[in-house]
């Protein structure tokens, strides 16, 4: 899985592709995903479901809050997926997704 940079603060959606072990797009159609975020530091996890954009395509938005990367860091998520024939699997299923978030630039040179 990819690293994904991001700046403290944003609330826009991550759009990201969920693959299996061999990088193929997963099929996501029925399924139920909830996104997991470890802060650096922290031990417990961010939990919140994303929305399926292309099912098909393993597509997804992950919803984000002006608190989910409030400080610059590395950053670690996975996903939990629930299919329709009640299997679950966590993905990535080798390592965790990387997350660095980077600070905010502040006018006047911050």
């Amino acid at each position: 899985m990819s690293i994904y940079h991001v700046r403290c603060g944003d609330t826009k959606p991550l759009e990201v592709v969920l693959t299996d072990e061999r990088g193929r797009p997963l099929n996501l159609t029925g399924a139920t995903i909830n996104f997991m975020l470890k802060k650096p530091g922290a031990t417990s996890l961010i939990e919140r479901p994303v929305q399926v954009t292309a099912a098909d395509k393993g597509e997804v938005l992950i919803p984000r809050e002006a608190s989910d990367f409030d400080a610059p860091g590395h950053y670690f998520a996975a996903f939990e997926v629930g299919y329709p024939d009640q299997s679950e699997e966590t993905v990535p299923t080798v390592e965790d997704m990387e997350i660095i978030a980077h600070a905010r630039l502040k006018a006047g040179g911050g």
